[in-house]
């Protein structure tokens, strides 16, 4: 199973988003608030499903899939959430 990392900066939004996964079935393996901390998360696990909004506390997610780099593209999967 795909790791689940979880990333905006509004703890409304991380519930409903982790609420929506538990609705289907998933659980989140790692929740952030901001881009530094995905950055860690996902270098540390090796692969993950990023489900994040554009804008995190630190960095947009653009800068963190940057930061994230040395994991080539098979290996990370990233949805951006637009409000």
């Amino acid at each position: 199973m795909t790791r689940i990392v979880v990333a905006f900066t509004g703890e409304e939004l991380r519930q409903k988003t982790l609420r929506l996964l538990a609705s289907e079935g998933l659980e989140a393996a790692a929740v952030c608030a901001c881009g530094a901390e995905v950055i860690r998360t996902v270098r540390q696990m090796g692969s993950a499903a990023v489900i994040c909004g554009f804008r995190l506390r630190d960095m947009n997610s653009l800068d963190s899939i940057g930061g994230i780099g040395s994991l080539s593209r098979s290996r990370l999967s990233i949805f951006k959430i637009a409000a």
